[in-house]
């Protein structure tokens, strides 16, 4: 947690400090054998992605495919898990307070810059176009890259499409597919399995290891009883409609 706070003050961020699962993970990652590997890396850049069950599900793929660190531009509280299946909780997040910032870090890990879009002078995935550490930027939902987010980028790639009946991908499914070509270009080791399912790894369980998504819901639970104590408070009180204003 110490280190992650120097590095809020060096990027000029508000990261939040981060559950001890997570700065572990950071130090020797989910997968150790690939922490070990020397092989290149590949982070993530959150920024601009509306839907909350977006973010659950890219999280989800990035953890299955060997993400390094996840960088979220903006604020934990807007931060939604919702389809992560727990698996947030072993993916390293680090909070920035712009988009800037969140791309400085990943230059000082070595990064470039991939934004996934459809665009002039993308290069088809098929061609495996990454050059080692590899910091990807995903677009929001409906329009995209946005200007500001593509000039940070140093290249651009597309999914070839080979059906004609939609025009682009859901950013989640976009980033699972990329995702997985990053780690066969980089020759991952692949996990190992048990059954029909890949290994998970036990996290350690420390008291009060709270993630600010759990805070979060628990306030909002905490409101929602406020709310219902309230109504039901009022209800007892005057009826459904509350006291009735006596007539003149």
């Amino acid at each position: 947690p110490t280190s992650r706070r120097r590095l809020a003050r060096a990027y000029g961020s508000s990261m939040a400090a981060p559950t001890r699962a997570a700065a572990d993970n950071l130090d020797r990652g989910a997968n150790a054998a690939l922490q070990a590997s020397g092989l290149p890396r590949f982070y993530v850049i959150l920024s601009n992605v509306a839907k909350k069950n977006n973010i659950g599900s890219l999280l989800r793929s990035a953890c299955a495919f060997g993400v390094r660190e996840v960088l979220v531009a903006g604020s934990p509280k807007n931060m939604q898990f919702f389809g992560a299946q727990g698996t947030h909780k072993h993916v390293p997040l680090t909070y920035f307070d712009n988009l800037e910032a969140a791309v400085q870090y990943a230059r000082e890990q070595g990064c470039r810059i991939c934004g996934i879009e459809i665009k002039e002078g993308s290069r088809s995935l098929l061609s495996q176009p990454f050059e080692g550490n590899t910091a990807f930027l995903l677009g929001n939902e409906g329009h995209g890259l946005s200007e500001r987010q593509c000039s940070v980028c140093d290249y651009f790639v597309y999914i070839p499409h080979y059906g004609d009946g939609t025009a682009s991908l859901n950013v989640s499914i976009a980033a699972s597919i990329v995702f997985q070509h990053f780690g066969a270009w980089a020759q991952y080791p692949e996990h190992s399995r048990e059954g029909e399912k890949f290994v998970v790894k036990e996290l350690p369980v420390k008291g009060g290891a709270e993630t600010e998504y759990d805070r979060q819901v628990q306030a909002d639970r905490a409101v929602r009883r406020a709310e219902r104590e309230d109504a039901a408070a009022a209800a007892s009180a005057g009826g459904l409609f509350g006291e009735e204003q006596e007539s003149s």
